[in-house]
């Protein structure tokens, strides 16, 4: 398969990139102009340098691509200014899918953050590991970050 990885200098990004090329897959991976590629050194994989910031350039960028994995986020907890990291978090990922699915892409696998899960009701008896059905509510968010990965 062919993929396309947003967020492919970071952490979860790179070690996805990683392992994608290890299964035999190629791999399209976005970088941000100046980003610290170091994570990626080695790896067989095509740069595409830009943002999430343009729709259309995405879908171009994304064609011919079987998978997208949205693992890009801009993270900071505390910003003067939060303006950029929710356009970023926000309208990056909206511009990230609607341009997979424009580009034709197959499947779309979505990385979030742990932010947007509630830890499982500290009454029970056993732990259970946390799933989608424990959705955090907006109020349980204590940051701008996580704000921004719960649907307003």
């Amino acid at each position: 398969m062919k993929c396309f990885v947003t967020g492919a200098t970071g952490f979860i990004g790179s070690n996805l990139v990683s392992e994608l090329i290890a299964r035999g897959h190629e791999v399209k991976a976005l970088i941000r102009p100046g980003a610290d590629t170091r994570a990626l050194e080695g790896l067989a994989y095509e740069p595409i340098e830009g943002d999430l910031s343009n729709r259309a350039w995405l879908a171009a960028a994304m064609k011919g691509c079987d998978w997208c994995f949205h693992v890009a986020a801009l993270y900071a907890l505390w910003l003067r200014d939060y303006k950029p990291m929710i356009r970023a978090n926000i309208d990056g990922t909206r511009n990230a899918l609607h341009a997979a699915a424009d580009a034709g892409c197959e499947r779309i696998v979505y990385t979030s953050t742990v932010g947007v899960l509630r830890p499982p009701g500290m009454k029970r008896t056993s732990a259970r590991p946390s799933d989608e059905l424990d959705s955090a509510r907006y109020s349980d968010m204590t940051n701008e970050y996580k704000r921004d990965q719960v649907a307003r």
